[in-house]
């Protein structure tokens, strides 16, 4: 069964690959911010914003010309915490412009140490927009409120803590196997 499931697929993503207008794979980067909300068991909320940059690798799968799917694995550092971010969406460009809208989701992992009575595991819903500057280069904004709580207990007092991501850069893109009108 395990060998059937894989050649299945390994056909879809063969098919789909061939069907692609474009695929394409580069690097991204840019600042972040990550704001921070932690409420305390008295009603208390206090907000830490925390800037700082990514960095990483992108993948982006037309299915259509206007209609792509993308995703990144990115190295985020805010403040004096570390994280991979893995944003998964789908871009819809409008009309006939390179300027474009994207939604989907966002799993973020903490790096650093953190108790055992907080998550390392944000799962975010995500949108945002771009432009492509040209065939290889695009400008994006993306944002990503967190879904989860990190706080799986109650631990001094906090009751509720969780990480919203803006985050703003620029993608260099490759073409790979692509049939690029």
């Amino acid at each position: 069964m395990k060998k059937i499931t894989l050649l299945l697929l390994i056909t879809l993503v063969g098919c789909l690959t061939l069907n692609a207008q474009t695929t394409r794979i580069g690097a991204t980067g840019g600042v972040v911010n990550a704001g921070g909300r932690v409420e305390f068991d008295n009603g208390q909320t206090v907000n830490n914003n925390r800037q700082g940059f990514y960095a990483g690798l992108v993948f982006d799968y037309g299915i259509t010309s206007r209609i792509h799917i993308e995703t990144e694995l990115d190295y985020v550092s805010a403040g004096n915490t570390d994280f991979f971010q893995v944003p998964l969406l789908v871009k819809f460009y409008m009309g006939n412009t390179d300027f474009y809208f994207q939604v989907g989701g966002q799993y973020t992992y903490t790096l650093d140490e953190t108790s055992e009575e907080i998550s390392r595991s944000n799962i975010a819903f995500a949108f945002g927009a771009g432009f492509d500057i040209n065939k290889r280069v695009n400008l994006n904004v993306r944002f990503a409120p967190q879904l989860n709580d990190f706080q799986e207990e109650e631990v001094n007092n906090i009751v509720s803590t969780k990480i919203n991501y803006l985050n703003i850069g620029v993608a260099y893109k490759l073409a790979i196997g692509s049939r690029e009108k």
